[in-house]
């Protein structure tokens, strides 16, 4: 029938270059016809060649609303049990709908009052640095633009395995850490002269466990958390060891400090905004504004469903606004770092966003270099939680103990 949701597309007979344009065509056709209030939200095209030919080629598609990152492992894992004749266990949106009410009952309840005082004082923080341009009109998808930029494999190797034990960080804090370096060219004069702290926006998979919630690491659903995070510039680069005002392992501590002091990692953010039962709470966190930075570490790639898959046709429709002016992805494949920045026409400042994006790599250059270093390395206040200091006391008491 028309409305089905498996095309088969015959391309017997046809030159590489109608294949290609079939293929595309097809592509195109399950990616656009997607009825959002009726459904259904997932669409397959199955391209088939004769025998001889090369194998035949099957096209999954999902809208994002059902289908996050993080679900196309079991998804594609699933289907391969399914097409060597497994029979699959009875699945259902139970699961997720079960993980949803109790996020709503966690956001009304008292698990997440503590975290109230946390987010507002952050909705406080003093006025914000701002991305340079004219940023206030329309920014079509269809205007969007891009560059990408690579880590070394062997650099990237390093950030991955060699730095996180030197100061006890994850690859979260050093890519904030250097993110933190890097937008002085594309940012107004109040960041790198007056530190004024940019308010970006980090998106993480979602998938925290909040209280006695089931594990939803292997539910398909759209887990996608989105919360706001503060970075405090330290001025403009100088040398590749350090940066003007503070040595690289200070400026990564101190990430590593504040991003330790996010609860839940950010879970709690859109849920009170959202849904606390206080009032006052909701409208200080949507007072906020938007961001103008959103900042997403998909992980490790290689060897997972994402990583191995090849990408056909538009992700998103061209007559759609982008949600933010920059948008920078970073991924690891095929041993490499890899990061996007995307920006639209508002942001049309193509030299300082290449600017920006290798300042980004010269930034984590920085980090494994100084971690490498056998003086560097240390902890922080995080490490001990219940000692309840700040790092000027922690530091002042880690000598006194290292004279004795």
């Amino acid at each position: 029938p028309s409305d089905a949701a498996l095309e088969v597309v015959e391309l017997a007979g046809l030159s590489q270059e109608s294949r290609a344009r079939a293929v595309g065509d097809a592509a195109l056709r399950a990616q656009t016809g997607f009825d959002l209030a009726r459904g259904p939200l997932l669409a397959a095209a199955a391209f088939r060649l004769p025998p001889g030919e090369g194998p035949s080629r099957l096209l999954l598609v999902a809208h994002h609303l059902a289908v996050d990152a993080v679900s196309w492992g079991p998804l594609v894992e699933d289907f391969q049990r399914a097409y060597g004749g497994a029979t699959l266990p009875g699945g259902g949106a139970g699961p997720w709908a079960r993980w949803a009410e109790s996020l709503d009952r966690a956001a009304r309840g008292d698990e997440l009052s503590t975290e109230a005082g946390f987010w507002t004082a952050l909705a406080s923080t003093e006025p914000t640095a701002e991305l340079r341009g004219d940023l206030k009109g329309q920014d079509p998808v269809d205007g969007e633009q891009s560059l990408e930029v690579a880590l070394s494999e062997p650099t990237t190797r390093a950030l991955l395995e060699d730095v996180p034990p030197v100061y006890g960080t994850r690859i979260m804090d050093a890519l904030l850490c250097a993110l933190e370096r890097a937008l002085g060219p594309v940012t107004d004069e109040s960041y790198a002269t007056d530190h004024a702290p940019l308010m970006i926006d980090v998106e993480s998979h979602g998938r925290e466990r909040l209280g006695k919630t089931t594990d939803p690491s292997e539910t398909v659903g759209w887990f996608t958390c989105v919360w706001p995070f503060a970075l405090r510039p330290q001025g403009a680069p100088q040398g590749d060891a350090e940066w003007r005002g503070k040595p690289v392992g200070e400026a990564l501590k101190a990430v590593k400090e504040r991003l330790r002091a996010v609860p839940n990692g950010g879970l709690g953010f859109g849920l009170l905004a959202e849904g606390s039962p206080s009032a006052g709470v909701r409208e200080t966190l949507r007072s906020m504004g938007p961001r103008q930075v959103l900042f997403n570490y998909l992980g490790r790639l290689e060897g997972t469903p994402l990583g191995e898959a090849e990408w056909i046709g538009p992700m998103r429709s061209s007559l759609g606004q982008r949600a933010y002016p920059l948008e920078i992805n970073a991924w690891v494949s095929d041993g490499a770092l890899r990061v996007r920045w995307a920006f639209g026409g508002a942001l049309n400042q193509s030299a300082s966003l290449g600017a920006a994006a290798a300042a980004f790599l010269a930034g984590l250059e920085s980090i494994v270099q100084h971690c490498a270093d056998p003086e560097a390395g240390g902890k922080t206040p995080s490490d001990f939680p219940l000692a309840g200091l700040d790092q000027a006391s922690f530091d002042r008491l880690s000598d006194l103990l290292g004279e004795d």
